[in-house]
């Protein structure tokens, strides 16, 4: 199953992440495998998801900017 998140930009700005944690413990008794695709970098979008998680795998490209925004991850 695949729930996409909205696209449009006042969708974003309206969106409460901390509901996240709810959604994950919903489908966590569906589903065996979660995968959360989030923000790069360290902020509250980010956080939340990475909170709910029992594992987590930063994936990122290797232009030196991008590895040192995943490191702070």
């Amino acid at each position: 199953m695949l729930l996409p998140g909205a696209s449009e930009l006042d969708a974003f700005a309206a969106a409460d992440p901390s509901g996240i944690t709810e959604v994950v413990d919903v489908l966590a008794g569906r589903y065996d495998v979660i995968v959360l695709d989030t923000a790069s970098g360290v902020s509250r979008e980010s956080a939340i998801p990475i909170e709910a998680a029992d594992e987590t795998i930063v994936m990122t490209t290797p232009d030196r900017a991008a590895v040192l925004d995943a490191k702070k991850t």
